[in-house]
């Protein structure tokens, strides 16, 4: 289905954390992929209460709003590969 939206940008919300990546769900289609760790703007960690990913530029939570690029996706496999789009730290109480 996604195949032919490769290249496509989307919005969606963060729906999984894991030290491999983020679990995107986009808004368009009911649809879940991956942000690979290494598609990260720079070296990224899952934090040791497992409720976020985060670099020196970076902190992404549960529920955040992203914006991503379809980078693949195989329906053999199943999966859907993103690319998010870089944007500055934010901390508590700014959007």
């Amino acid at each position: 289905m996604l195949r032919s939206h490769v290249g496509e940008r989307h919005e969606g919300t963060i729906t999984g954390l894991a030290r491999h990546g983020l679990y995107i769900t986009l808004d368009a289609w009911w649809v879940e992929g991956l942000v690979h760790v290494s598609r990260l703007p720079d070296a990224s960690e899952l934090s040791e209460d497992g409720r976020a990913m985060v670099s020196r530029s970076a902190r992404y939570e549960l529920g955040d709003r992203v914006a991503v690029t379809i980078a693949s996706a195989d329906p053999v496999k199943a999966r859907i590969d993103f690319e998010l789009e870089v944007r500055r730290r934010r901390g508590r109480g700014s959007s």
